[in-house]
């Protein structure tokens, strides 16, 4: 992180493109580069250029080399240690490859591994790729003499456009920068079809109000809170996305303070980053702004349940959402400064050949700039951030430098115009969320809106299931923003989404395992008691759903039927209890002494239907996969199976056990885990006759409707 000049005027104009010794070896400017043909003989493999070390590099950055600069930060932006690799990491040698692409070349940064020759390169932290992209000027058309260029993108058969600035401002809050998120914006709400309107979620229908912080229209005006209620429908406010912090925790409204909050607020005792966003909406003349810490009464938990079922109309209906990427504490602020030749990417020129004195020029720069510096952030590994970035129409997340998201448009102030490259594969995950949560929904048959839900309930879950959250119990809460846009989308009442679950996408969103590295390994670990265990949500760590379609063509079958599932309160709140009623065929596992004493603390174990004496004779293997090592309470354990595919005979279920009870007319069990076995068994057992997937259904509505009813908690 680069000091912040004492003034303004003590800003240098960075030398841009300036090379070293070593680089104009390689790379010799307005000259022919000698290695480009032995690059084309092996295509495969490219050519070698030098190999280096860090401790050069950084003595080039000394000497001012724009192009050892962007390779410095290319390698320092991983992590520093790379497990199993010996010396320090200013010593550890680096070879520079270049591998032909079109137009132009990959550079990659390989770390020699001598002591590892098994692993290859496919980690980011012992391989980087850097794109040498030609380039082509564009006519300025700004009012300023300075040359736009733009990615020859036209080469890779597109006609998108990525133009690239060489910024040079030191602080990611200047007036370049400032007038870079007002193009944005007035770009996005002016020619983004996708983002002018979130349907839906108009705030005319928002229900109760919420407060707002306004900051009035001049620098020197009070500011005080006020409710949207009083407020224009149209108007324009800006909410702050950032990493609850001590300094963050000091600035809250609490019941004392909130008569007054309405008269005044205390703005010179709120941390800089609530400063900073407060000054950033008086730069782009938007008067309101939403602060959760200060909008929300934070001693109040009644108040906290009627203003988090907003959650997804406040962040739906506002201007910009601005993200604190870079802020560790409240004390770091939105305000980032930085070294301009760490950011910016380098231009390169040479002359086509020998005989050909036509120069090209090149850009080397960074594709995955966009992932580490926002996607990987501290801030997108909070659990409530996911939702805000998701219901944002439109985001500038606050990094090094300025980085803007919406449906229509991720890009930089680096590459304002877009930083996707065509041809190039970006894992867009946000975005590709974002577009599908904003999009308006055609009309279809009810089945084919189920089989989309829950293909896109499956990506968010996979991916907001691996973020952090301060409090397990928040763990449903912190996605209901989500939900309650979903249920809009699809027209559905509240009552269709309980703990996680959308009741439409039954059975198959009881089916979902976790990654392996998630299992807790601590047998006396307590259970989340804020969700059933039969939700994803009552287990830490990345979950996914074990099938992204549900019905599978007609070859699968559902072998449950859920009757009820009853909720003591608003299934988008806490629920701490829920049971879910179903008849199903258990099939009861009895193992032998000691077994189970082991396998309740393993992840995976298979067992055998006949050597466990289960009502399985000849079943052959059948996997089970645990959420956590189960109680030492429950002893009685079962299969139940949830679903049949007939068209690969595989069926999937639950590891249930039961739970002891004093007075009860209903069974009640917890999932312990999943399993899955070949299908011939149940059929040969007599379970379920051999029939396609239309005539066992009909089977099994008859057999489930016979069945004795269980409960599921």
């Amino acid at each position: 992180m680069a000091t912040p000049p004492s003034s303004e005027t003590e800003e240098q104009v960075p030398n841009f493109n300036l090379l070293c010794d070593h680089c104009k070896t390689n790379f010799p400017p307005a000259e022919a580069w000698t290695w480009t043909e032995a690059s084309f003989q092996n295509i495969e493999d490219g050519v070698t250029l030098r190999r280096l070390n860090i401790k050069q590099l950084e003595d080039s950055v000394k000497g001012g080399c724009h192009l050892c600069n962007v390779l410095l930060e290319a390698i320092t932006s991983s992590e520093k240690d790379v497990a199993g690799i010996g010396g320090s990491f200013e010593e550890r040698m680096y070879q520079l490859q270049a591998k032909p692409d079109i137009p132009g070349w990959t550079i990659r940064i390989i770390l020699e591994c001598p002591d590892l020759p098994n692993y290859g390169f496919p980690f980011d932290n012992i391989k980087k790729d850097l794109l040498l992209t030609m380039l082509h000027e564009v006519p300025a058309d700004n009012g300023t003499k300075r040359p736009i260029w733009s990615l020859c993108t036209h080469l890779v058969g597109t006609t998108s456009r990525m133009d690239v600035i060489q910024t040079e401002s030191m602080c990611n809050i200047s007036p370049s920068a400032i007038e870079q998120i007002k193009t944005w914006l007035e770009t996005c709400e002016r020619e983004h079809d996708g983002c002018k309107q979130q349907w839906g979620i108009q705030r005319s229908e928002i229900g109760p109000p919420f407060r707002l912080i306004d900051i009035g229209s001049s620098t020197d005006a009070d500011v005080h809170l006020t409710y949207s209620s009083d407020k224009p429908r149209n108007l324009k406010y800006i909410t702050l996305s950032h990493r609850w912090t001590d300094d963050t925790r000091k600035t809250q409204l609490i019941k004392t303070e909130e008569g007054a909050f309405f008269s005044r607020m205390p703005v010179r005792d709120w941390p800089p980053l609530f400063q900073d966003a407060v000054s950033i909406a008086r730069l782009l003349h938007i008067q309101y702004v939403w602060i959760d810490s200060l909008c929300i009464v934070q001693d109040s938990d009644e108040d906290k349940a009627v203003q988090l079922q907003l959650m997804d109309k406040i962040y739906a209906n506002g201007a910009v959402n601005l993200a604190a990427v870079e802020a560790s504490t409240g004390s770091s602020g939105l305000r980032a400064y930085r070294k301009p030749l760490e950011l910016v990417p380098c231009i390169l020129s040479r002359r086509v050949s020998t005989s050909d004195t036509s120069l090209q020029y090149f850009l080397c720069w960074r594709p995955d700039d966009f992932i580490n510096s926002v996607d990987r952030s501290p801030l997108h590994r909070r659990g409530w951030v996911f939702q805000e970035r998701l219901l944002s129409k439109r985001t500038v997340h606050f990094g090094r430098q300025l980085y803007w998201e919406c449906a229509s448009l991720r890009a930089s102030e680096a590459f304002p115009t877009g930083t996707d490259y065509p041809g190039h594969f970006v894992d867009k995950f946000a975005q590709d969320l974002k577009v599908q949560l904003q999009s308006e929904m055609e009309a279809r048959h009810k089945h084919d809106a189920a089989i989309e839900l829950h293909k896109l309930w499956y990506s968010i879950v996979r991916f907001y299931s691996d973020t952090q959250l301060s409090f397990a119990s928040d763990r449903v809460v912190a996605i209901g923003g989500i939900a309650n846009s979903l249920i809009i989308r699809y027209g559905l009442s509240n009552d269709d989404y309980v703990a996680g679950i959308w009741k439409p996408c039954l059975p198959e969103q009881l089916l979902w395992g976790q990654d392996e590295e998630t299992f807790p390994k601590d047998e006396h670990k307590e259970v989340f008691n804020y969700v059933p265990s039969w939700s994803w949500a009552s287990c830490e760590g990345r979950t996914s759903f074990t099938q992204i379609n549900l019905g599978a063509g007609g070859s699968r079958a559902s072998l449950i039927k859920v009757t009820s599932i009853e909720v003591p309160e608003n299934s988008i709140g806490k629920v701490q209890t829920a049971l879910m009623i179903l008849s199903g065929r258990l099939i009861s596992l009895s193992f032998k002494p000691g077994r189970w004493e082991i396998a309740r603390c393993q992840r995976n174990f298979a067992i055998d239907g006949c050597s466990e004496h289960s009502d399985i004779s000849q079943a052959g293997p059948i996997a089970i996969e645990l959420d956590r090592p189960s109680p030492s309470e429950i002893s009685r354990v079962a299969l139940l199976p949830i679903c049949v595919d007939l068209l690969v005979g595989h069926i999937e279920g639950l590891l249930v056990g039961l739970l002891e009870q004093a007075e009860s007319h209903l069974a009640l069990y917890r999932r312990l885990g999943l399993f899955n076995c070949r299908a011939d068994p149940l059929f040969d057992r007599g379970f379920f006759s051999r029939a396609n997937a239309n005539h066992l259904e009909v089977e099994i509505e008859q057999l489930l409707t016979l069945a004795q009813p269980m409960g599921l908690v």
